[in-house]
Protein backbone atom coordinates (compact mmCIF):
# COMPACT_ATOMS: atom_id res chain seq x y z
CA UNK A 1 0.00 0.00 0.00
CA UNK A 2 1.35 3.15 -0.87
CA UNK A 3 1.59 5.87 2.27
CA UNK A 4 0.05 9.11 1.94
CA UNK A 5 3.17 11.36 1.04
CA UNK A 6 3.95 8.42 -1.93
CA UNK A 7 -0.12 9.42 -2.94
CA UNK A 8 0.33 13.13 -2.98
CA UNK A 9 3.65 12.81 -5.27
CA UNK A 10 1.74 10.43 -7.51
CA UNK A 11 -0.96 13.34 -7.77
CA UNK A 12 1.82 15.39 -8.74
CA UNK A 13 3.61 13.55 -11.30
CA UNK A 14 -0.03 13.06 -12.87
CA UNK A 15 -0.60 16.94 -12.81
CA UNK A 16 2.66 17.61 -14.52
CA UNK A 17 2.26 14.53 -17.27
CA UNK A 18 -0.96 16.71 -17.81
CA UNK A 19 -0.40 20.06 -17.87
CA UNK A 20 2.53 19.30 -19.81
CA UNK A 21 1.34 17.18 -22.61
CA UNK A 22 -2.32 19.41 -23.00
CA UNK A 23 0.25 22.62 -23.39
CA UNK A 24 2.49 20.94 -26.16
CA UNK A 25 -0.69 19.79 -27.66
CA UNK A 26 -2.24 22.95 -27.67
CA UNK A 27 1.15 24.36 -28.28
CA UNK A 28 1.29 22.12 -31.94
CA UNK A 29 -2.45 22.93 -32.87
CA UNK A 30 -1.52 26.94 -32.59
CA UNK A 31 1.47 26.83 -34.81
CA UNK A 32 0.26 24.22 -37.13
CA UNK A 33 -2.83 27.14 -37.70
CA UNK A 34 -0.36 30.07 -37.77
CA UNK A 35 1.98 28.14 -40.49
CA UNK A 36 -1.01 27.54 -42.37
CA UNK A 37 -2.26 31.20 -42.21
CA UNK A 38 0.15 32.26 -44.33
CA UNK A 39 0.29 30.07 -46.94
CA UNK A 40 -2.52 32.23 -48.99
CA UNK A 41 -4.53 29.84 -50.69
CA UNK A 42 -7.53 30.13 -52.70
CA UNK A 43 -9.88 30.09 -49.55
CA UNK A 44 -8.91 30.78 -46.06
CA UNK A 45 -10.31 30.48 -42.83
CA UNK A 46 -8.96 32.45 -40.05
CA UNK A 47 -9.88 31.13 -36.82
CA UNK A 48 -9.65 34.38 -34.07
CA UNK A 49 -7.97 32.44 -31.12
CA UNK A 50 -4.82 31.32 -33.33
CA UNK A 51 -2.16 33.20 -31.26
CA UNK A 52 -3.64 32.49 -27.96
CA UNK A 53 -3.42 29.07 -28.88
CA UNK A 54 0.54 29.53 -29.39
CA UNK A 55 0.94 31.99 -26.22
CA UNK A 56 -1.84 30.61 -23.97
CA UNK A 57 -0.02 27.14 -23.07
CA UNK A 58 2.82 28.88 -21.19
CA UNK A 59 0.58 29.38 -18.63
CA UNK A 60 -0.81 25.88 -18.32
CA UNK A 61 3.79 25.39 -17.94
CA UNK A 62 3.22 27.53 -14.92
CA UNK A 63 0.36 25.34 -13.56
CA UNK A 64 2.93 22.47 -14.10
CA UNK A 65 5.08 24.14 -11.96
CA UNK A 66 2.67 24.17 -9.42
CA UNK A 67 2.45 20.37 -9.83
CA UNK A 68 6.37 20.15 -9.68
CA UNK A 69 6.47 21.27 -6.58
CA UNK A 70 4.04 18.65 -5.23
CA UNK A 71 6.19 15.79 -7.01
CA UNK A 72 9.27 16.85 -5.65
CA UNK A 73 8.81 17.86 -2.26
CA UNK A 74 5.32 15.87 -1.16
CA UNK A 75 3.35 19.27 -0.45
CA UNK A 76 2.16 21.87 -1.58
CA UNK A 77 3.95 25.02 -2.80
CA UNK A 78 3.37 27.88 -0.57
CA UNK A 79 1.20 30.74 -0.52
CA UNK A 80 3.55 33.55 -1.70
CA UNK A 81 4.80 31.28 -4.48
CA UNK A 82 0.98 29.85 -5.27
CA UNK A 83 0.24 34.14 -5.46
CA UNK A 84 3.34 34.81 -7.79
CA UNK A 85 2.77 31.97 -10.21
CA UNK A 86 -0.72 32.73 -10.01
CA UNK A 87 -0.10 36.56 -11.14
CA UNK A 88 1.61 35.00 -14.04
CA UNK A 89 -0.35 32.58 -15.30
CA UNK A 90 -3.19 35.63 -15.01
CA UNK A 91 -0.50 38.72 -17.03
CA UNK A 92 0.21 35.76 -19.90
CA UNK A 93 -3.67 34.97 -20.19
CA UNK A 94 -4.25 38.67 -20.68
CA UNK A 95 -1.09 38.94 -22.98
CA UNK A 96 -2.34 35.93 -25.01
CA UNK A 97 -6.00 37.61 -25.46
CA UNK A 98 -4.59 41.11 -25.76
CA UNK A 99 -2.01 40.03 -29.20
CA UNK A 100 -4.54 37.67 -30.15
CA UNK A 101 -6.90 40.67 -30.61
CA UNK A 102 -4.41 42.85 -32.34
CA UNK A 103 -3.14 39.82 -34.48
CA UNK A 104 -6.85 39.18 -35.80
CA UNK A 105 -6.89 42.92 -36.62
CA UNK A 106 -4.02 43.12 -38.03
CA UNK A 107 -4.23 39.33 -40.26
CA UNK A 108 -7.87 40.50 -41.32
CA UNK A 109 -6.70 43.71 -42.70
CA UNK A 110 -3.68 41.98 -44.51
CA UNK A 111 -6.09 39.48 -46.28
CA UNK A 112 -7.88 42.36 -47.36
CA UNK A 113 -4.95 44.13 -49.18
CA UNK A 114 -3.88 40.63 -50.79
CA UNK A 115 -7.05 40.46 -52.55
CA UNK A 116 -9.30 38.44 -50.31
CA UNK A 117 -12.89 38.60 -50.04
CA UNK A 118 -14.48 38.54 -46.18
CA UNK A 119 -17.52 35.69 -47.05
CA UNK A 120 -20.75 36.45 -45.17
CA UNK A 121 -21.83 33.05 -42.48
CA UNK A 122 -19.64 31.25 -40.18
CA UNK A 123 -17.50 28.72 -42.12
CA UNK A 124 -18.78 25.20 -41.59
CA UNK A 125 -17.42 23.06 -38.56
CA UNK A 126 -16.78 26.61 -36.43
CA UNK A 127 -19.12 28.21 -34.13
CA UNK A 128 -20.24 32.10 -34.42
CA UNK A 129 -17.73 34.53 -34.07
CA UNK A 130 -14.81 32.09 -34.01
CA UNK A 131 -13.74 32.01 -37.62
CA UNK A 132 -14.12 33.74 -40.92
CA UNK A 133 -13.77 33.32 -44.37
CA UNK A 134 -11.78 34.80 -46.86
CA UNK A 135 -11.85 33.92 -50.55
CA UNK A 136 -10.15 35.38 -53.75
CA UNK A 137 -13.77 34.67 -55.72
CA UNK A 138 -16.71 35.76 -54.19
CA UNK A 139 -18.03 32.18 -56.09
CA UNK A 140 -15.46 30.72 -53.63
CA UNK A 141 -17.26 31.56 -50.55
CA UNK A 142 -20.46 28.98 -51.33
CA UNK A 143 -18.02 26.10 -51.57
Amino acid sequence: MLSSEKKVRLKGLWGVLFFILFAIAIEILGINLVINLYQYTETTIFVRGTLFMVIAPLSLVLVAVLSGYVLFTGKQAPPHIQKKLGKQILILIILSFLLSTLFSAFYTRNLEKEGYIRCSGVPIGYMPFMAVKFALDESLCKK
